[in-house]
Order: C-alpha cells, then sequence, then structure tokens
C-alpha cells in the first residue's frame, strides 16, 4: 500500500483534541499530547517535501532533525525558528539559563518555551516528573493550557501544507461540526478556522 503524506494528519487531528480537552491541569500529559501533534505535522511537511513518508518515519521523534529537514525549503514556517543555541542550554535550569543564554536567545526561549521543551524532550515527556535521562538536576515545567501559541503554530503550519483539503476529513472540523466537544475546547480549536 502506498501513503501519501497527509496520512499523518488523522492522529495529529485526534492528539490535538486530545490535547484541548479538559482538564487542562495535567501539564506533563498536555506537552506530550501538543509534542505528538507537532512531531504528526512535520512528518507530513517533511513527506510532502521530500515525497517519502518512509524517510518522514525514520526521523523518529526527533523534531529539530525533522524542523531543520523542513525549513531546507525557505517557505516553510517563516514565522518561526528552532535556535541550536537555545536547544544546547539546559532549558529548564534557570541558573543555566541566564548563564548559557544571551538575552536575545533567552527572550526567544520564552517566547517559544513549549516548542523548546517538546523539541529537546518529546521522547521523555511522558516520564516527566520523574527522573529523566536528559536531565540530571532538579527541573521544573509550568504552562498555560491549551496554549493560544500552538494555534499560531498549527495555523502556519497547516497553510504551509494546505490543509484541509477535499481530500480529507480534517477530524477538528468534524468533532467542532458534531458539536460534542466541551465549549473549552471547541472554542480554542475554531480558533484554528478564523
Amino acid at each position: 500500500m502506498s501513503y501519501n503524506w497527509n496520512c499523518f494528519l488523522q492522529s495529529a487531528d485526534e492528539w490535538l483534541i486530545t490535547y484541548a480537552l479538559p482538564p487542562q491541569r495535567f501539564i506533563f500529559v498536555k506537552l506530550f499530547a501538543i509534542g505528538h501533534v507537532v512531531e504528526l505535522h512535520l512528518k507530513a511537511s517533511y513527506a510532502k517535501l521530500s515525497g517519502s513518508v518512509d524517510e518522514a518515519i525514520c526521523l523518529g521523534h526527533n523534531i529539530p532533525g525533522l524542523w531543520n529537514a523542513c525549513k531546507a525549503d525557505t517557505s516553510f514556517m517563516p514565522g518561526f525558528e528552532l535556535r541550536q543555541s537555545v536547544l544546547n542550554a539546559e532549558i529548564l535550569n534557570t541558573d543555566a539559563v541566564s548563564q548559557q543564554l544571551s538575552a536575545d536567545d533567552r527572550d526567544h526561549l520564552f517566547a517559544n518555551m513549549e516548542f523548546y521543551v517538546i523539541a529537546k524532550y518529546l521522547a521523555d515527556l511522558k516520564y516527566l516528573g520523574a527522573p529523566l535521562k536528559k536531565i540530571d538536576k532538579a527541573y521544573a515545567i509550568g504552562g498555560n493550557f491549551p496554549n493560544i501559541y500552538w494555534i499560531r503554530f498549527l495555523k502556519e503550519l497547516r497553510a504551509f501544507l494546505d490543509t484541509p483539503t477535499k481530500e480529507r476529513v480534517d477530524f477538528v472540523d468534524e468533532y467542532l461540526k458534531e458539536g460534542i466537544l466541551p465549549v473549552d475546547a471547541a472554542t480554542y480549536l475554531q480558533q484554528l478556522f478564523t
């Protein structure tokens, strides 16, 4: 069976709906969900650019690798960036952030914190709250869920993918039309279409 680049999008839609659903206090679960939304959209983008779903799958959970591969196309997500200097820093350690990053990089990190957290720690997000392989010190993560940041991010990604299309059911839109989502989740997700 031959797959098309948009094969990743149903699962991405389902993870996005999961992210938007209450309760909003499940910080670790919410980051895990939105991380997979981003991963699947990046895989769709890479597969669309390269023509290979298999290559996209081989990139695994490597958000920076997927991101950089997609960024080779200059039309991809011009409003967002992942800076290597920030990826190299201990972003969950406030002392390290102060010491390792310039003021400009710190401002950029704080404006894009959740993106950096999922880019660096996606494979470990299911273990947040427990000891992590990549972090040997105490760490803290906070957030505001669902975060409007992801609406802006996903609008730009979906525009690049030119989705939704007539050839594919947009599950976010379908669930919104069915009226079965809680009001807060529906209000959040409707912003994708405005």
